[in-house]
Order: C-alpha cells, then structure tokens, then sequence
C-alpha cells in the first residue's frame, strides 16, 4: 500500500466538444464567477476576449478526465483535504502539460483557475508570463461542470458541509485535440 496521504481513481470519457455543449451555460456560469473572489484576477479566468464555444471550435476530440481524491486510511491524516486537493489537481495539471508538450493539436483545460505562476500577472495589469503553460477554466469558458462528471463519468460531487470536509473531491481536466487518435493514449 502507498505512503501517500491519499488515493486517487481515474475516470475517463472519450467524447467530443460538441458533446460537451450540452452542459454549455455561459451567461449562468459568467454568474458564479463574478461571485468569486479571483474573477478578473487570473488570466484563465473570465471576462474572456472570446467564447468558449469560439476557443473549442477547431478541436474534433475531447477527453474528459477525473480523479477522485480521498485520504488514505493507512496514514495519518496530517492535511487537510483541501491541501491534498491542491496537490492532486497540480500533478494532474503538469502530467497533461507533459503529455501535450510539443504537440500543436493538443490543449489542457482545467477546472478552477490555472495555478502555474504563483502570482497571475493580470492582477498588475500585465500579460500572461507563460501564454503556453496558461490554462483556461472550463468553467469560465462557460461550462457547467459538476453536471457534466455527474452525467458523463457517474461520478458523484461532494461539498463540505458545516465545516466538515466531504469523503472526497475531484480534480478535473479537459484534454481537446483536432486529431482523437493522440487522445487514446490518455485512456
């Protein structure tokens, strides 16, 4: 058994953008993400100079991946599942950057906001630092997220309730390509 403080399992879903657009909701979703505290402050996050739909447009293929992180109950919880969270999400993230470096056809999205800088230049008024390792939300691109790995993977959503944190999180990403076949190799 694993010395790490948690356990992730991977879901998959081959499917295509346009699939995806069943769970396209800008104006709703725009609404969540004003009532966030890092709108405008990140540059994977809205207000955006283009639609999501424009941004997905060149792309045939779309791999949905998740994984679901819970605390391993061998080791002694030292964090909290946030911390374990953010972890889990960053080696997801740089696992995909590795998987489509160099590769022109293919693009990460990423749930939440992009985490490469550990401070966007957006919020001094700048232009994104590193343009190429920059990931947009799918969320602020306008999709409703929670439904679409509810519906695509079976994958329940837990929230913390009353300052209790949930049995797990999910950490999700979006890999698009003109070409599906590269996407195989993900599966």
């Amino acid at each position: 058994m694993s010395d790490r403080d948690y356990i992730t399992q991977r879901h998959v879903h081959l499917t295509s953008p346009e699939e995806l657009f069943r769970y396209y909701a800008p104006h709703r979703v725009e609404g969540y993400c004003r009532e966030c505290p890092l709108y405008g402050r990140f540059w994977s996050c809205p207000p955006h100079p283009f639609s999501g739909r424009a941004y997905l447009s060149p792309f045939s293929q779309a791999l949905l991946l998740a994984e679901r992180i819970t605390r391993n109950p061998a080791v002694p919880a030292t964090r909290t599942l946030e911390e374990i969270f953010q972890e889990a999400r960053r080696l997801l993230g740089e696992e995909l950057r590795i998987f489509v470096e160099g590769k022109e056809n293919l693009e990460v999205l990423i749930a939440g906001n992009c985490y490469h800088c550990p401070r966007c230049s957006r919020e001094e008024g700048q232009p994104c630092r590193f343009p190429e390792k920059r990931r947009y939300s799918l969320e602020s691109l306008g999709f409703l997220v929670s439904d679409m790995i509810q519906e695509k993977l079976a994958l329940p959503l837990e929230w913390p309730s009353q300052g209790q944190e949930p049995a797990a999180l999910v950490a999700v990403a979006l890999v698009v390509a003109k070409d599906g076949e590269v996407l195989r190799e993900l599966l």
